[in-house]
């Protein structure tokens, strides 16, 4: 309301966590698709996308909106799943396999390039909502897979289910997002692998 007043424009940034994970033809969820959140995250970030959505349709101010979902994040400073695994890692046992949840797949994201995708989505696209998230799907395991036998090469992986490891919110199983639309503008992020392995020359550090 406050950009709306202002004729400022605004990027508010949602997430995968909007759809109910319950796709099952392998396809990533594109812009059009039925929202059905399945947990408070994604509730909250729903009506987030709606009022600001609502706030600009009500306004005659020339201020524009890029709603933008984006998806299983990492980058500096740090705190991200790739992190995590390299804490955990080092907290094993010797000969023991690191538990990974096998069972749960997205589109793991850069943040850095994220970032310049970002400007050019606002440089260059019309307003509306835009799914940006990195190339290719991935589970947590092969996210995890990949950190270990970068950084931690000794280290073994055992996959479990996602019944298994317990949070306070459910994800969705799959939550790839297509990111077409942008990408019919030019606008494209390079493959997952790619831009965790940028990163993992930055985070890698020894075992102490």
């Amino acid at each position: 309301m406050a950009c709306v007043k202002r004729g400022t424009d605004m990027v508010s940034i949602s997430t995968n966590e909007v759809f109910d994970g319950r796709r099952t033809d392998g396809a990533g969820y594109t812009e059009t698709d039925p929202t059905a959140p399945i947990n408070p995250y994604g509730v909250s970030k729903l009506q987030g996308e709606r009022l600001a959505a609502a706030a600009f349709a009500a306004s005659e101010s020339a201020a524009k909106l890029w709603i933008v979902r984006t998806a299983w994040l990492f980058g500096p400073p740090g705190n991200d799943f790739p992190n995590k695994v390299l804490a955990a890692a080092d907290r094993l046992e010797r000969g023991v396999a690191l538990p990974v949840v096998a069972d749960e797949t997205g589109s793991p994201t850069f943040t850095v390039e994220l970032a310049a995708a970002l400007i050019g989505l606002i440089s260059t696209a019309p307003e509306g909502t835009y799914h940006l998230a990195a190339a290719g799907p991935a589970t947590r395991f092969d996210v995890a897979q990949q950190v270990v036998g970068r950084c931690r090469p000794g280290v073994s992986l055992r996959g479990i289910g996602s019944d298994d490891f317990q949070r306070a919110s459910e994800p969705p199983r799959w939550s790839v997002l297509d990111s077409s639309r942008a990408a019919g503008l030019g606008i494209r992020l390079r493959p997952w692998a790619e831009g965790l392995t940028a990163y993992l020359q930055e985070v890698c550090t020894p075992r102490i």
